[in-house]
């Protein structure tokens, strides 16, 4: 049998979490979901007594405050990268606005709609111009 040894799942899977990490507030972020929940874990198994486990909820609180103090601290620092993703979403968008007024696609919207529609019901005198125009054929 010719089979080639695949990845394990969770090997894709650490992949595709650690590929969203795209800035540092995503990872401050995960990081402290992950210290967070381990540490809650870590308490609520080792069935600890009541005086102990405040002490657990208390340090879940500072380093949940530290890492408030340090995202805070970054966004003073490096203001940059909080803004960044803004900037690329911004030119995709540009980019989308140019693209649906082309002309390109304004004829990829004229044939598509030629094949999808019965011809009886189509207007032949009026064509769509790029900027979502009508204009009169003659």
């Amino acid at each position: 049998m010719d089979s080639k040894p695949t990845k394990p799942a969770a090997a894709d899977e650490r992949k595709g979490i650690l590929g969203h990490i795209s800035s540092p507030l995503v990872f401050f972020a995960l990081a402290l979901l992950v210290i967070e929940s381990g540490i809650g874990a870590a308490a609520a198994l080792a069935g600890l007594a009541s005086s102990h486990f405040v002490y657990v909820v208390l340090i879940m609180a500072f380093l949940f405050l530290a890492d408030i103090g340090a995202v805070t601290w970054m966004a003073i620092r490096w203001p940059q990268q909080l803004i960044a993703e803004h900037k690329e979403d911004l030119r995709r968008s540009v980019n989308m606005v140019d693209f649906v007024n082309s002309e390109a696609f304004a004829n990829y919207l004229e044939d598509k709609i030629a094949r999808s529609v019965r011809g009886d019901c189509l207007r032949p005198e009026v064509r769509l111009t790029a900027g979502g125009d009508h204009e009169r054929k003659a």
